[in-house]
């Protein structure tokens, strides 16, 4: 390494990316104004050799090994600002183009932050969680989570071997959020938050806020997006607006789809929220009732329907979001209104989920007296804590 380089590498913090072990990464990572020229580090554990190529004249930079860990970096004679990606080159000779994602400055504003505190951000669900977009011309996810006790958070994936030194993400003052913006990532991406503790413990949790899990247990969470359909129900929605709470009649018709589904399949046909919108309507109108009321359809476990398992998440089992919209769709259609049970009173207590979420009580109670529920091992949410009330306002 040359002497002028030599200088500018900060150690401590360099130990601190490499034995993942910081909340703020972007202090380091990417690129810095260094007098008229651009400090330029990064961490690739798994390179062999790492260039900086620019993208407005397509020059390259080799980049020198500051940490045989795998920490490079090189000073780049361009201004501040200048768009860049690197090409990688790993052990096995494979070659891979990759942008930084310590290039992006964080999505989530100050209004964000403090109206997620004072609990009156009730579409905080578009901040946090998982968001596929492009940034700068640059396709990929941008991935929030609060966790205000943790010491560091990643993202780990099958974009990145599952390894949480990879995308180390950034506290974002005053809030426990942290967030990254990963290019290249895609929607179908699985994903997890590795948790870094205080005490040096490391956990891997779900992101609360994924909208679609691998399976139903929910450890899992795969990068999505809800989509949205053709509707066709503007009749229903104006009669809706005249609907005279006292003189029209309402009969509820209460329904499992899971059972609807398990008749589906034993006749051999399909389990797909679109064809059971053809079963349901004939059924539930032919018994006179014009509203439906459906038992939980947020993924949940096989044991219990009550015990969600992904809280923005609908039961993938049976198609996707657009599917179950056309399920809506048609009942609308048929004139039957749509009642989705929304239990928000436990959550289950599992390694896996909500439960000590950051290593502490984030989501329950702390009181254990209070935190859980009566003859169960169910955690009941902290209805006092405004973070986790404005949680459940924007899954509502």
């Amino acid at each position: 390494m040359n002497n002028k380089l030599y200088k500018l590498m900060n150690w401590p913090e360099i130990e601190e990316i490499i034995y993942s072990d910081g909340d703020n990464p972007h202090r380091i990572l990417g690129a810095h104004k260094v007098g008229n020229s651009l400090l330029i580090q990064t961490f690739q554990p798994d390179a062999k050799n790492v260039t900086v190529v620019t993208e407005e004249n397509g020059k390259k930079y080799e980049m020198e090994l500051a940490d045989e860990a795998g920490f490079y970096a090189a000073l780049v004679p361009v201004k501040e600002g200048t768009r860049y990606h690197y090409e990688i080159t790993n052990e096995r000779g494979e070659n891979t183009d990759l942008y930084d994602p310590y290039f992006f400055e964080p999505l989530l504003d100050r209004e964000d932050c403090i109206k997620f505190n004072s609990g009156i951000h009730y579409h905080i669900d578009s901040r946090l969680g998982a968001h596929p977009m492009k940034r700068d011309g640059i396709r990929g996810v941008n991935f929030a989570v609060w966790a205000p006790e943790a010491s560091r958070v990643s993202v780990i994936g099958n974009f990145n071997n599952w390894d949480g030194r990879i995308h180390q993400m950034r506290r974002l003052e005053l809030t426990g959020i942290f967030e990254i913006f990963i290019p290249e990532v895609n929607i179908g991406d699985e994903y997890q938050f590795e948790i870094r503790i205080k005490s040096g413990q490391v956990y891997r949790r779900p992101d609360p806020y994924m909208l679609r899990c691998k399976d139903i247990s929910g450890e899992i969470s795969i990068v999505s997006e809800i989509g949205t359909i053709s509707w066709e129900d503007d009749d229903w929605i104006t009669a809706r607006k005249k609907y005279n709470k006292q003189e029209s009649p309402l009969s509820i018709c209460e329904m499992a789809l899971d059972r609807i589904a398990e008749e589906c399949a034993l006749a051999g046909e399909s389990t797909n929220y679109r064809n059971l919108a053809q079963y349901v309507r004939k059924h539930v109108k032919a018994c006179g009732f014009n509203a439906l009321e459906l038992l939980p359809v947020m993924e949940h476990t096989e044991q219990h329907r009550y015990d969600v398992t992904g809280y923005f998440a609908l039961k993938s089992a049976y198609g996707t979001a657009q599917d179950f919209m056309a399920f809506v769709n048609e009942m609308h259609k048929d004139g039957m209104r749509v009642i989705l049970d929304f239990p928000v009173t436990f959550f289950q207590k599992t390694e896996t989920g909500l439960a000590c979420y950051d290593g502490s009580c984030l989501y329950e109670y702390t009181d254990p007296a209070k935190a859980m529920q009566p003859g169960t091992d169910r955690l009941i949410f902290d209805y006092g804590r405004k973070q986790v009330t404005n949680y459940l306002l924007s899954c509502a």
